[in-house]
């Protein structure tokens, strides 16, 4: 499944605040994430700062994130599929592994 963001200023600032509070992916804040820092901000802030920026940093920001889901969506997808590859008495191990 292809990601694309979405058109329209008021629709890409949605989609960047919504990358502002979680990762898609993870529904967490990972560490490598260019977005990191900003998750820790108030609220407020984080609005301020999506709404200051121009269409194609927000562009940016929404296609970096969606390319990054796609592959993220990919490795879980190939994971799992090597997972369903091993024995049964292994299988429980490698799905932990990836939690």
């Amino acid at each position: 499944m292809i990601h694309h963001p979405p058109a329209g200023r008021d629709a890409l600032i949605a989609y960047v605040m919504g990358l502002a509070m979680a990762c898609p992916f993870e529904q967490d804040n990972p560490c490598d994430c260019p977005l990191h820092m900003l998750r820790k901000k108030a609220l407020g802030d984080r609005l301020a700062w999506a709404k200051s920026l121009c269409d194609d940093e927000l562009m940016k920001i929404a296609t970096t994130h969606c390319i990054c889901l796609e592959k993220k969506v990919d490795l879980q997808s190939k994971a799992d599929r090597n997972a369903q590859t091993l024995p049964k008495e292994n299988r429980r191990k490698a799905v932990s592994l990836r939690l």
